[in-house]
């Protein structure tokens, strides 16, 4: 999977593209790997898991949880893979109308 490394953090991935998108004679397009930009689920859940005045380990583990699971419930689940399309369409409209 060299053909779609990913750099983060200074460090590069080997990456499974979620899509990838080619012409009718097997041209590249784009892919999109993983996540939209806006979703920076990593600084979420640190934030999320700092302990607070007066919890526990337990007690914090067990909010935190909480706090997760209603966040995928909440209306950003449906922003953040939204915003993922369109970062999909906007890419390909790009690539299509300005070329590689």
């Amino acid at each position: 999977m060299n053909e779609f490394l990913r750099e983060r953090d200074g460090q590069t991935y080997q990456s499974i593209p979620v899509v990838v998108f080619y012409t009718d004679d097997f041209e590249y397009l784009y892919h999109f790997t993983e996540r939209p930009a806006i979703y920076h689920p990593g600084r979420l859940s640190d934030a999320m898991r700092a302990p607070r005045a007066g919890e526990t380990t337990e007690q914090t583990w067990a909010r935190f949880m909480e706090e997760w699971a209603a966040l995928q419930r909440s209306p950003f689940s449906k922003v953040w893979a939204a915003a993922g399309i369109d970062e999909m369409l906007s890419a390909l409209h790009e690539r299509l109308v300005v070329g590689p």
